[in-house]
């Protein structure tokens, strides 16, 4: 999902207490609403007790939006939220509520944002979970918040309102059975990135891995000739400066525990790998930027020694992928081509409303078809060079679907229509152009051990 911004607005308060005892009947309960199976260890949560009534709600347009219960702990905060129309029937809890105009996001006491990135999603029956990776600024007291106005009914159908709440939570009792271990360790990359490892966290529901990167010297000033060599928008130049860690943990008998391969969970055979979480955040030091990785899953094996290896890096560099584009040959038949193993088809460019702006833009229809997921932006250039940004249309009639293939190999398959962002007249000549994409560096053999939370103080 985006990243959510902070909104100042004047919010619902309806408090719960954190420190609710655990009754038999309670925690019948919350088990019954944790059905799921997110993962093991918010299985493992619920049954020692953390996960906690969170009741709050807010109703609008003869909409009401109501959380239930949350898990909270210094490695992530998951909440239960559900809607209901005027009839008090449910309605989908539609991962839309976070998502564009509306907001979703935790706070320390202070008011400050620590969390404003939905890691996940999970829908059971008629309630929704979202969840939130939480990081190194995380307090024993803490807000979620919501500002919701608009939601989506059903297919193409939104209500617009407003719904806001703020709900406090109290971690005091599963920071206690928390345990911190520092790391202090650093490594560069071939690529000039100076990667630190921070700490590991144990804590009731999952383990957070946290490191700090940033580029050296010498590797800004190789990204600034990049970006002026290729006239970098402001937003390219933050690509540019991205980095995600490619690493595995193993397990006290050197065997694969958790593999990320560029941010997807790799399972080796029949095994299903942990889930892994992943969350970014930028800081500044002085002159110089530092992006904060936290990595949340659950092993298990808290009370084992576990090994982090550093196997690469994936980066944003330059890419030349260009389909041309002529008018005039799009009339009378589609335009294919190909980039790696991902397909892709235009069958239309013509000028259309652009329902999320109400204004008139130049419209792209394309088929897409790949066997991994595509991460990097598609632009059209026009015959003057100037490109331009092409935005899904969410509001349209596009869709995806997957199958697998007599090799076992999953084939996404896309129909969607996209706008080119500014542009509001047909060019004469057009391109489907890719400006940047992620490259994967496997090149780094760094490791890291991770001590047992039995032989760390907390």
């Amino acid at each position: 999902m985006k990243k959510i911004a902070l909104v100042s607005a004047a919010v619902l308060a309806i408090g719960f207490s954190g420190s609710v005892a655990v009754s038999p009947t309670f925690a019948s309960y919350i088990s019954s609403l944790w059905t799921k199976k997110i993962d093991p260890g918010v299985q493992e949560a619920v049954n020692k007790g953390y996960a906690k009534l969170a009741k709050a709600s807010v109703t609008d347009q003869g909409i009401t939006i109501e959380t239930s219960e949350v898990i909270a702990d210094p490695a992530r905060l998951i909440v239960a939220i559900s809607m209901k129309n005027a009839q008090g029937e449910f309605i989908f809890p539609d991962p839309d509520i976070a998502a564009n105009e509306n907001k979703l996001f935790v706070t320390d006491e202070n008011g400050n944002v620590i969390a404003d990135d939905i890691q996940s999603y999970y829908k059971e029956g008629d309630i929704g979970y979202f969840q939130f990776v939480l990081n190194d600024a995380v307090s024993k007291k803490m807000q979620l918040r919501m500002d919701v106005k608009r939601i989506r009914l059903s297919g193409n159908q939104y209500k617009e309102g407003s719904w806001k709440l703020t709900v406090p939570i109290d971690i005091e009792q599963s920071m206690a059975a928390t345990t911190t271990v520092s790391l202090n360790q650093t490594y560069t990359t071939p690529q000039g990135i100076t990667v630190a490892a921070k700490s590991i966290v144990y804590s009731p529901s999952a383990t957070r891995l946290t490191f700090e990167t940033s580029w050296t010297k010498a590797a800004r000033e190789r990204i600034e000739r990049t970006a002026k060599s290729v006239g970098a928008t402001a937003q390219e130049r933050e690509l540019l400066h991205h980095q995600s860690l490619v690493f595995r943990i193993l397990d006290q008998n050197g065997k694969d525990m958790v593999k990320l391969d560029d941010l997807l969970v790799v399972s080796e055979g029949d095994s299903p790998a942990p889930t892994v979480y992943a969350s970014q955040k930028i800081v500044k030091e002085g002159s110089t930027e530092k992006t904060i990785h936290e990595y949340v899953f659950f092993s298990g094996q808290t009370e084992k020694p576990l090994t982090f290896v550093l196997t690469g890096v994936s980066t944003f560099e330059p890419n030349d992928f260009r389909l041309a584009l002529d008018l005039a040959t799009l009339k009378t038949k589609p335009v294919s081509g190909t980039k790696g193993n991902h397909a892709v088809t235009v069958t239309d460019l013509s000028v259309q409303q652009n329902p999320a702006t109400g204004q008139k833009e130049v419209a792209l229809r394309m088929k897409e078809q790949s066997t991994n997921l595509r991460i990097w932006k598609w632009y059209l250039t026009d015959d003057k060079g100037q490109a331009y940004e092409l935005v899904e249309n969410r509001d349209g009639e596009g869709e995806c679907s997957a199958s697998k293939g007599s090799d076992g190999v999953y084939v996404e398959q896309c129909d969607n229509q996209y706008f080119a962002k500014g542009m509001t007249a047909l060019p004469k000549k057009a391109a489907l152009t890719i400006r940047l994409e992620p490259v994967q560096h496997s090149d780094s053999q760094w490791r890291v051990e991770l001590p047992a939370a039995t032989s760390a103080k907390k």
